[in-house]
């Protein structure tokens, strides 16, 4: 019976989410200046105003409501599509990880006028566009939706 995994579920989106702000403060002080771990690996921290990829960010302050505005109003219809999912009995791990880095990911449009990014991937003249642990939660948890053969 599902319903009786509320505390892992609850205790899971609190321990992912304070991995992530955690991980968030630690690149705030220590990669001030870029760190290059190998030729695959660097840390630089950046701060990403719009949503993945940088897309719509700007400086403009109103697009930046309007895109957290947006963002926020997704979030309170996923959050009823879990509690729906949850009361039907299902499992809601990957919804769970989807809320844990969207939510935390908040945090920082809020606190720091924009998202916490540092991890860096580099092969050669390729490069994937910064991001963080809450970034990776997201893919992960859709990912697994699709999996399972969901709409989205």
């Amino acid at each position: 019976m599902i319903k009786k995994y509320w505390f892992f579920y609850f205790l899971l989106l609190l321990l992912l989410t304070i991995a992530d702000r955690c991980s968030k403060l630690f690149a705030l002080k220590a990669f001030v200046v870029p760190y290059k771990v190998n030729n695959f690996l660097s840390f630089e921290l950046a701060f990403n105003r719009g949503i993945s990829w940088g897309l719509f960010g700007s400086g403009s302050d109103i697009l930046f409501a309007v895109v957290n505005l947006v963002i926020i109003l997704f979030l309170i219809f996923f959050i009823i599509y879990m509690k729906q999912r949850y009361e039907d009995k299902r499992s809601i791990f990957a919804e769970l990880l989807v809320m844990c880095g969207a939510l935390s990911n908040v945090c920082d449009r809020f606190y720091y006028h924009g998202v916490i990014d540092f991890i860096v991937l580099s092969l050669h003249s390729w490069s994937w566009p910064v991001f963080n642990l809450a970034d990776v939660f997201i893919v992960i948890g859709i990912g697994i939706m699709f999996i399972r053969g969901y709409k989205i």
